[in-house]
């Protein structure tokens, strides 16, 4: 380190630290990384086990994720993207109705999945994306906070109909958040919808967690190190943090806390006033995922198979691992990633991985019959934390919060708690923290 270069502490090893860390070290920072867990990746998680490879957290890329995919280039990861089978299938009455995602009108006009009057009014649903084409930005959903005004069912019930609120957006939407259209924001289905529809699904060739595990090895990440007290100091920031059982404080010129919202809040007190609004209204889901190992690929070409409540109020979601990226799963083999349902999830979290793992089975059967006859591996993934839940109200909250916080203070924050959960929405803010915090250096540079 040289005598002028600046240093900065970047709390939390997720996908947005680990890209405000790269993004400062870039622009000439010393730059330390502190993360309390003994991986980096937060919530992007790769494993292997069986011969299988398993995403137990993240687990699709759309081609709309600009930042994620502009970064991926920049790691010479880019060649290893791969084009996920574009198919998306609901179930209704235990009959799975495929859409190909590219072809939004095509299929939609064909479908069997909703009836015709449910087909012509889903225009009104096309005429709305458009009309808030403008500010629906999956990367800063705050921006059309004017329009968080109902939850997603009541708007499907208020605009659409029943039929297109049981089989269209509450299945999206517990595939996004893992729970029913009346407890999320109205913006997180038509956000969600423009981005299904908006290009080709990708996956990376290797596992997800390839993604994190490039940037940290280009940085200086200290794993076990739990920090406990973030400090604004005026002419710099006081960071303290718990390693092997040993405190350590140092100070630094800037800092960016990318942890999720109430650990934000817990160590910056000094930012309470911004933090605490949000994180009162704001809070996070829980995940309980079931890995099921096939010895025979299910017969369907999809990479998604999307459950509304009414078939299964267990499983919200199953992604079929293996029409992803053909690496998940050994030659002829297939692999199904069962995603639970919030509130079942929690009610059988106590339960042993086996009683879960039986309890899986026996829904996905519903759907695939004759899976326990196949079943080669199982894995179970528990997450106290997996996306931001934003209910009405939520991204109100958000434009509030971004009003209110200081972009030119040397304390930044990243996450995709500032906008609708995912991982190109933690690297753009990564990329944002990094870039205010730079322009704060610049500032006081030139006053000092």
């Amino acid at each position: 380190m040289t005598a002028t270069q600046r240093t900065s502490i970047v709390v939390g090893a997720g996908l947005a630290g680990l890209t405000a860390a790269y993004r400062l070290q870039q622009a000439g920072w010393d730059v330390k990384v502190l993360e309390r867990g003994p991986v980096v990746g937060g919530r992007v998680q790769t494993i292997t086990k069986g011969g299988y490879l398993i995403d137990t957290g993240a687990g699709a890329l759309f081609e709309g994720f600009g930042d994620y995919m502009q970064l991926a280039s920049e790691l010479s990861l880019g060649d290893d993207l791969v084009v996920s089978s574009n198919t998306v299938a609901t179930v209704r009455s235990g009959v799975l109705h495929h859409l190909d995602v590219t072809r939004p009108i095509r299929s939609g006009a064909t479908t069997r999945l909703i009836s015709l009057r449910s087909k012509l009014l889903a225009f009104r649903l096309a005429y709305d994306i458009a009309r808030l084409r403008r500010v629906l930005d999956y990367n800063d959903l705050s921006r059309a906070a004017a329009h968080d005004t109902e939850s997603a069912g009541e708007y499907c019930r208020r605009r659409l109909n029943a039929e297109l609120d049981a089989y269209v957006c509450e299945p999206m939407l517990r595939g996004l958040v893992l729970t029913t259209s009346d407890n999320v924001s109205k913006l997180e289905f038509l956000s969600g919808l423009s981005n299904l529809f908006n290009g080709r699904l990708h996956n990376l060739r290797g596992g997800l967690n390839r993604f994190p595990q490039a940037l940290a090895g280009r940085l200086d990440v200290r794993l076990g190190s739990e920090a406990s007290g973030i400090v604004d100091e005026g002419d710099g920031v006081r960071v303290t943090w718990t390693s092997e059982g040993r405190e350590s404080t140092e100070r630094c010129d800037g800092c960016v806390v990318a942890v999720p919202l109430h650990t934000a809040a817990a160590l910056c007190r000094g930012q309470a006033s911004v933090l605490d609004p949000l994180n009162r209204v704001l809070t996070y889901s829980k995940g309980l995922v079931v890995h099921l190992g096939l010895r025979e690929a299910p017969p369907t070409p999809a990479s998604v198979v999307q459950i509304p409540q009414s078939e299964s109020a267990t499983i919200a979601l199953l992604l079929l691992d293996h029409n992803k990226a053909p690496d998940r799963a050994p030659g002829g083999h297939g692999l199904i990633s069962a995603l639970w349902d919030q509130d079942e999830g929690s009610r059988v979290g106590h339960l042993s991985d086996d009683a879960i793992v039986k309890l899986t089975v026996a829904e996905v059967e519903k759907i695939f019959p004759g899976t326990d006859a196949v079943l080669d591996m199982t894995h179970v993934s528990r997450w106290d934390e997996v996306v931001p839940f934003t209910r009405p109200g939520s991204f109100k909250a958000q434009r509030a919060f971004k009003e209110a916080v200081d972009r030119s203070a040397p304390i930044q924050f990243a996450g995709d708690f500032l906008s609708t959960g995912g991982q190109n929405t933690a690297v753009h803010y990564g990329n944002l923290a990094a870039r205010n915090l730079s322009g704060h250096a610049a500032r006081t540079s030139v006053t000092s």
